[in-house]
């Protein structure tokens, strides 16, 4: 699968999208927009061997923190635990990165609640 992921953050407010973020998951060779294609802002990671659950997990229910405060994601993509993770840096110098399903597992990671 194809993710269109952020590579900075949006903005300072909790609910903007983060580094990290899957903004989008869609299958290979899925037809971009332009715009998502050359936004300095994002990159497409293609994840070989990526599974209905990964997505599911990138793309949780949205939900309001105990804390009263609302998250869009649960989960993000640590993009310096990836290898070469200078290819994550902004602006951004590829289009696509493509990754093994085990990278891009051992890059997840889960974001704590905020109490």
């Amino acid at each position: 699968m194809e993710n269109l992921v952020r590579i900075v953050d949006k903005g300072a407010a909790e609910d903007c999208s983060k580094r990290g973020e899957a903004i989008a998951t869609e299958p290979i060779g899925f037809a971009w927009s332009e715009a998502e294609r050359t936004n300095p802002d994002w990159i497409i990671l293609v994840v070989n061997g990526m599974i209905n659950t990964d997505r599911a997990i990138m793309h949780g229910n949205a939900r309001n923190l105990p804390n009263g405060r609302f998250r869009r994601r649960d989960w993000l993509i640590d993009l310096d635990a990836l290898p070469n993770p200078e290819r994550f840096a902004w602006p951004r110098q590829h289009e696509k990165v493509t990754l093994t399903r085990r990278e891009f597992v051992a890059a997840l990671k889960r974001l704590p609640d905020m109490v």
